[in-house]
Formats: structure tokens, C-alpha cells, sequence
């Protein structure tokens, strides 16, 4: 599977978007209301054709991916493709689909990253730092990075956890202060920004 490939194909990417809507609810129906036909009932009965909850549950992560960045011209992704090696291509998808495998709210944050590399504002490798860091997150953290643009002396458990994620750099005091602060970096500060344009700080 590729997330580009699916990208790209309209009718894959209308599949999977409205399809990761549906309830697995509504797919146990499926499988109940067909359980009796004699051939599709003994496949599944057999376990030939099933449901599975992972692929479900990943379906609508991957809905939430794509759905952040379907505003965006087909021609600007386009160039985006472009832009990839073929390695690059295989290597860049690869590694989205594996991280697309954490929460579903984690989905659509990477989908924002995503749509930040589409449109230039950062590069492969920034976006594929900031999807591993999504990945490694306790979202409620993530919350209190506006506490921390400007330098802050208050540590709290969310900072460490920010700081363990790369995204703030701890100053330890000194000779010209004897106070411990923090303040988001580089990285962080465009992270927040991501998170701040798509509305979810």
C-alpha cells in the first residue's frame, strides 16, 4: 500500500474517506444480515472474509490523513510527487503508513504536517521528524506548547514530556541566573504553528 498511490486515485482516496466514516457497527450488520447465505456465510464462517478491527480502525485514520489536505490543487501535489526520488516516493509513504497506526486524533495532526510539506513550508525530513514526534506524543502535552514560545521557569511533567519529544530547549541556569527555564525551539515553534493554523491548540 501506498498513501500516495492512494492519494492520487480519486476514486481510492472518496473509498477510504467515506468509508473511515462508517461505524463498525455497521459493519457487524454487513457480516450479520450475509451470515446465512450459504456461500458468503460459510466464508465467513471459515474466517475467508471478515472484518478485521485493525484495518477498520485504520481505515478511518487514514480517512483523517487524507481529508486535512484534500483543499489542496491537485497540481501543487503533483509537484509534490515530483519532487520525490523514487526512493524517496516508497520510503516517505512507508514511513507515514507505519505512524498512520497510532490514534485516530494522531492521524489528523500528521495530516496537517502533511499538508505543510505539500505546500513548501517545511521538507521531507521536517515533516517526517514531526509525524515520528505526533507518534511519540501524550497529545494532552501537546496542549501546553503556547506556555512555552517564550522562556519559561516552570517544568511541569507536560514540559518534560515536550522536552523528551525534542521540541524545547531546558537551560539549566548558571552563573547569570540560578533558575531552571525552558523555551520551545526551533522545531517546536514551527510544530506549534502547524497545530496553531489547523486549529487544534
Amino acid at each position: 500500500m501506498n498513501i500516495f498511490e492512494i492519494e492520487r486515485s480519486k476514486r481510492d482516496a472518496d473509498f477510504i474517506k467515506q468509508n473511515g466514516e462508517l461505524e463498525l457497527e455497521v459493519a457487524a450488520d454487513i457480516i450479520e444480515t450475509y451470515k446465512d447465505v450459504p456461500y458468503v456465510g460459510s466464508l465467513l464462517k471459515f474466517g475467508k472474509v471478515f472484518i478485521n478491527v485493525k484495518d477498520w480502525c485504520f481505515t478511518k485514520k487514514l480517512a483523517k490523513f487524507l481529508i486535512v489536505s484534500e483543499d489542496i490543487d491537485d497540481k501543487i501535489k503533483n509537484q509534490f510527487y515530483s519532487s520525490l526520488s523514487q526512493e524517496n516516493y516508497k520510503h516517505i509513504s512507508a514511513y507515514l503508513i507505519h505512524l498512520l497506526s497510532t490514534e485516530e486524533n494522531k492521524a489528523m495532526i500528521m495530516g496537517s504536517i502533511y499538508k505543510a510539506r505539500l505546500m513548501n513550508r517545511i521538507n521531507n525530513n521536517e515533516m517526517l521528524r514531526l509525524c515520528s514526534v505526533v507518534a511519540r506524543a501524550f497529545l494532552p502535552d501537546l496542549k501546553s506548547l503556547p506556555d512555552y514560545l517564550e522562556e519559561n521557569t516552570n517544568i511541569s511533567i507536560e514540559a518534560q514530556s515536550i522536552i523528551n519529544l525534542g521540541l524545547i530547549d531546558n537551560f539549566l541556569g548558571g552563573e547569570w541566573t540560578n533558575h531552571k527555564s525552558c523555551c520551545l525551539n526551533g522545531t517546536g515553534k514551527l510544530f506549534h504553528d502547524i497545530l496553531s493554523e489547523s486549529g487544534w491548540l
